[in-house]
């Protein structure tokens, strides 16, 4: 049973906005430092637009580049688009359960998952590209991409004791992610 506060979990989340940073971290903005850029977005189609507008505007002042709030005043424009940012998952195991059963003259009852070994693995994928473009003329500056970014978290268990690994968090957090109060 899935229970969350807000509609998508943390790991989600953590899923995606590491897919998106790990992508966008291969993207270098270097040619545009000192100059004023104004980030285009009317492409980018993306689950979590916020978090990928922002991640792409730090990377840029990250570079050196001067974010302009208007086109207008922008020397250069990147225009970001984005092929893919979502999560993949996958469940195999060995076991009973899991289904429905039909039964005759009354409501079908769904058994429970009962496994000996159960492997579930999500994983977040996130492909952006970027150009560049001169804003006095919009001739083409630079082309970017794509660039792919992955996350992934996989949890298993052997007869009800389970592990997992991911690469969201820090290895601090990781190996302490409740610290003591």
């Amino acid at each position: 049973m899935r229970q969350t506060e807000p509609d998508r979990t943390a790991n989600e989340q953590l899923l995606i906005s590491t897919a998106a940073d790990k992508a966008i971290a291969q993207i270098d903005f270097g040619d545009l430092r000192e100059q004023s850029v104004f980030l285009e977005t009317e492409y980018l189609e993306s689950y979590d637009k916020p978090y990928v507008i922002g991640t792409f505007r730090a990377r840029i002042a990250q570079q050196g580049g001067y974010l302009a709030a208007d086109r207008k005043k922008a020397e250069y424009i990147v225009e970001i688009r984005s092929g893919a940012l979502s999560i993949n998952r996958e469940l195999f195991y060995i076991g009973v359960g899991g289904f429905e059963v039909p039964i005759p003259l009354s409501e079908a009852v769904e058994l429970p998952l009962a496994t000996l070994y159960e492997d579930f693995d999500r994983t977040a994928i996130a492909k952006f590209a970027a150009v560049t473009l001169a804003a006095e003329d919009g001739r083409m500056i630079q082309s970017v991409g794509p660039v792919y970014g992955l996350a992934w978290m996989d949890e298993d268990s052997v007869l009800g004791i389970g592990w997992d690994t991911s690469n969201t968090l820090p290895k601090a957090l990781q190996d302490n992610p409740r610290p003591a109060e």
